[in-house]
């Protein structure tokens, strides 16, 4: 690939992720999909890996609007910034595994609980 996939127009913080909002309108077949790895190239000049964590969907359809997806909510602050350019990793790893950033079943019933490693 030898242009970004797309730019950073807007950020914001929700209690379960960081939502970016991009300069691509909405459309049928989203340019990224959860579990995407993807690299933030700021205007900076520094790098942030990510993977999606969710894809905003547009209900009902409004062609006027951004594309919007979800990345995890411990990103950290500074990490990602408004006029970032974003690409595709294609399968690159964001880095090492992160803690869960939801419950699980067994921690819902039984508190403090955790999944065995490769259990998701």
């Amino acid at each position: 690939m030898d242009k970004p996939l797309l730019g950073v127009k807007e950020l914001f913080a929700l209690p379960r992720y960081q939502v970016v909002i991009t300069d691509c309108p909405v459309c049928a077949d989203p340019p990224v999909r959860i579990g995407d790895i993807l690299e933030f190239r700021n205007p900076d000049g520094s790098v942030f890996r990510s993977a999606v964590a969710g894809i905003e969907t547009a209900d009902p359809y409004d062609p006027a609007r951004s594309f919007a997806f979800a990345i995890p909510p411990d990103t950290p602050a500074a990490a990602v910034q408004i006029g970032a350019e974003v690409w595709s990793l294609c399968g690159e790893p964001a880095g090492p595994p992160t803690r869960r950033t939801r419950p699980t079943i067994r921690g819902l019933l039984n508190p403090g609980a955790t999944d065995p490693p490769g259990f998701s």
